[in-house]
């Protein structure tokens, strides 16, 4: 992987505070010792392919597509883009988020820990858990306000 132009880093920073989602969920595996692993990964939805596209460029054409067709009249399909995690490792290091920050920073702990991990041994179990539960409080509607009001606060000081 290359590092990121600055043109690259702004257009990605801004879709990722913007329509983006950094995230850790739990994907069921029966090969693991636990029955499940740590899965971080940041997407995308959006009604324009030409925009996610551009997105798919900037990440190397590394992410996975799916299209959403909708069932009700006069509203657009909605496209989505997936990185994984390897390509998250990649571009999240490279980035400096607004709104975003405090997830991508999770995210890079995670992805960091869960390397030192194999399917017998989870030796850092407790701080992934830890993570995924604020990962998961921090994408919960309404957080992201509440980092807005923060600023606010903060500025009016």
């Amino acid at each position: 992987m290359y590092e990121l132009s600055e043109y690259e880093r702004a257009y990605l920073e801004c879709a990722i505070d913007a329509e983006g989602n950094i995230s850790c969920t739990k994907a069921k595996d029966k090969r693991c010792l636990r029955g499940f692993y740590y899965k971080v990964w940041s997407g995308f939805s959006n009604t324009s392919p030409d925009f996610l596209m551009k997105l798919d460029d900037i990440c190397d054409n590394e992410g996975n597509w799916s299209l959403v067709k909708s069932k009700r009249k006069n509203v657009n399909d909605t496209f989505h883009l997936y990185l994984g995690a390897n390509t998250c490792r990649w571009v999240l290091p490279q980035l400096s988020l607004v709104i975003k920050e405090e997830l991508r920073i999770l995210a890079l702990e995670a992805l960091r820990l869960s390397k030192e991990h194999s399917r017998y041994e989870t030796p850092h179990d407790e701080l992934l858990e830890a993570i995924y539960q604020d990962m998961k409080r921090l994408n919960r509607k309404g957080k992201v306000m509440e980092k807005v009001d923060e600023y606010d606060e903060a500025s009016s000081s």
